[in-house]
C-alpha cells in the first residue's frame, strides 16, 4: 500500500509539473506576484511567452535568507528553475540579501541595476554581484531612462540619482501590457517622488 501511495504521488507530482511547465510557456496572459517576504519587497513577472523577471528578493541574514527558503520553493511551484532578469531596485538588505538564495539556486540571465549603485558600492551589493557573474549572469547597467519591449509588453526601467540616499536612487520600473499599467518604485521617498512620477512613459 505504502509503494502504491508512493507512486501516485510522484505520478501526480509528475503531471502537475508538467501542468506548470506547459502553462508557463503556452502565450498567454502577464502574470504579477506579489511574494509576501516581511519587511521588503519580491515581485515576479511573468511575460505571455515565458519570460521572467524577478524584482527584488527580500530579506536575510548570515546564515538564513528568504531568497532561499521561500522563493526558490515558490518560483519551483511556478515551474521556474531559470530567471531571464533579476532587478535590484536600490541594495538595501531587505531587498537584495534574499539574491543570494536565488543566485546559489537558479539560473539568472542578468542582474539589472542602476548605474549610481556601481560606483560606490556597498558591501552586500560586491557579494551579490560577485556571485551573480560566478555564475554566469550579465550584469545590465542603468544610467538612463530606458524602454524595454518583452513579448507584447513595455517596461520602463528609470535609474534615479536624486541624493545620496539610496532609497532615493532607486531603479525604478514600470509595467504596460494592454489596459494594465503598473509603477514598481522600490522605497523612495518623498525628494524622489516627482522625478519618479514625470518618468512614467
Amino acid at each position: 500500500m505504502t509503494h502504491f501511495l508512493s507512486f501516485l504521488f510522484v505520478l501526480g507530482t509528475f503531471f502537475w509539473l508538467s501542468y506548470r511547465t506547459i502553462i508557463r510557456f503556452v502565450p498567454g496572459d502577464l502574470t504579477i506576484t506579489f511574494f509576501d517576504v516581511g519587511q521588503g519587497d519580491s515581485t515576479l513577472i511573468q511575460f505571455p511567452k515565458g519570460y521572467t523577471l524577478l524584482i527584488d528578493a527580500g530579506r536575510g541574514f548570515r546564515n538564513w535568507d528568504i531568497g532561499k527558503q521561500v522563493l526558490v520553493r515558490e518560483l519551483g511551484l511556478r515551474a521556474i528553475l531559470t530567471l531571464d532578469a533579476f532587478l535590484m531596485t536600490h541594495p538595501d538588505q531587505d531587498h537584495l540579501f534574499g539574491a543570494r538564495g536565488i543566485f546559489s539556486e537558479l539560473k539568472v540571465g542578468e542582474f539589472w541595476t542602476n548605474e549610481w549603485f556601481l560606483k560606490q558600492p556597498t558591501k552586500l551589493l560586491n557579494e551579490r554581484l560577485a556571485q551573480a557573474v560566478t555564475r554566469g549572469s550579465q550584469v545590465r547597467r542603468f544610467s538612463k531612462e530606458e524602454i524595454l519591449k518583452i513579448e507584447g509588453a513595455s517596461i520602463g526601467l528609470l535609474p534615479l540619482v536624486v541624493n545620496e540616499k539610496p532609497n532615493n536612487n532607486c531603479l525604478l520600473a514600470w509595467l504596460e501590457f494592454g489596459k494594465c499599467r503598473l509603477l514598481l518604485t522600490g522605497d523612495i521617498e518623498e525628494p524622489a517622488e516627482p522625478r519618479g512620477a514625470a518618468g512614467q512613459g
